[in-house]
């Protein structure tokens, strides 16, 4: 394993690191965000199924 490099490939590599760092930390946000409004819909969900089987135990 060569570990000579030039200083135009260590160039390459710190641009390239510093240009996909934050987009990989954008698509991390977008997945909390994401993770965490499916989490609340599915709450919701679970919360109006519960309340709609409630009322339909009261009209039997």
């Amino acid at each position: 394993m060569n570990l000579d490099f030039s200083f135009v490939e260590m160039t390459k590599i710190v641009i390239t690191t510093k240009i996909l760092a934050p987009i990989a930390a954008l698509f991390e946000l977008i997945s909390y965000v994401s993770t965490a409004w499916l989490r609340h819909a599915v709450e919701t969900y679970e919360i109006a199924s519960a309340e709609s089987g409630k009322e339909l135990l009261k009209n039997i």
